[in-house]
Formats: structure tokens, C-alpha cells, sequence
């Protein structure tokens, strides 16, 4: 008989540890953010969880988002021909 695999579902939280990792910030900092409210956190046992949609809207803000500079081709070398 043959299972189906469930679907995967998208992580919700990250620990502190992967947290630190996915942007690069210090504990110390995102300690502070979670005190100043700018983070959400759950804590289960002993550990604490930060929400990842929170985590995205942090360092990656929509206002913020820079547009791809224009591609230049004339930096693409030579052109091949095909017959």
C-alpha cells in the first residue's frame, strides 16, 4: 500500500540560533528586538521560537526594497553566431 507524503508545510517560527544565522544579527540584538516589541517570540519549554514572517518584514522592508540595476549587454563579450 502506498502513503502519501503530506504536503510540507512553510516553517512558522525559527529558533533563536537559526534566527541569528537567516540575518545575521547579534543575540544582543535580537533580544532587543523582541524586548522592543519590533519581534514576536513564543516560548515553548525552554525554547524560544521567533516568528519568520516577522524576521522577513525586519530586513527585508517593501519600502525599502532597492530595484536590479538595468543589465548592461554591451559587458556580455561577443556575441556567438549561429547558421
Amino acid at each position: 500500500m502506498h502513503e502519501a507524503n503530506p504536503f510540507p508545510a512553510p516553517r512558522l517560527t525559527l529558533t533563536i540560533r537559526e534566527a541569528l544565522r537567516a540575518t545575521g544579527l547579534g543575540r544582543s540584538t535580537l533580544y532587543k528586538l523582541i524586548d522592543d516589541g519590533k519581534l514576536r517570540r513564543v516560548k515553548i519549554g525552554k525554547r524560544t521560537l521567533v516568528w519568520y514572517d516577522d524576521l522577513q518584514k525586519l530586513v527585508a522592508p517593501e519600502d525599502c526594497a532597492m530595484p536590479l540595476p538595468e543589465h548592461d549587454s554591451s559587458l556580455d563579450g561577443p556575441k556567438q553566431v549561429t547558421a
